[in-house]
């Protein structure tokens, strides 16, 4: 719930599109697969950074955004 709600008050405080950047060595958390579909609801997220370095990880991501109905761009 934190996760989304951060995220979800940056891209409605800014006038751009927004990247989230899941970066699980440096943070030490990975954004769940079924946070970051509901991210990708918001008009203003439209593109993901994933770094955790798992294939498995990415491809549960984009399963999970293609099941809500939603499109992000994605970058490794």
């Amino acid at each position: 719930a934190g996760l989304l709600a951060h995220f979800r008050a940056v891209a409605d405080a800014v006038n751009c599109t927004v990247m989230i950047y899941n970066i699980p060595g440096r943070t030490g958390i990975s954004i769940a697969p079924t946070t970051l579909a509901q991210l990708s609801k918001h008009p203003r997220i439209r593109a993901l950074k994933e770094s955790s370095g798992s294939l498995f990880t990415l491809s549960d991501i984009q399963d999970a955004v293609m099941s809500e109905g939603q499109d992000l761009d994605f970058f490794c």
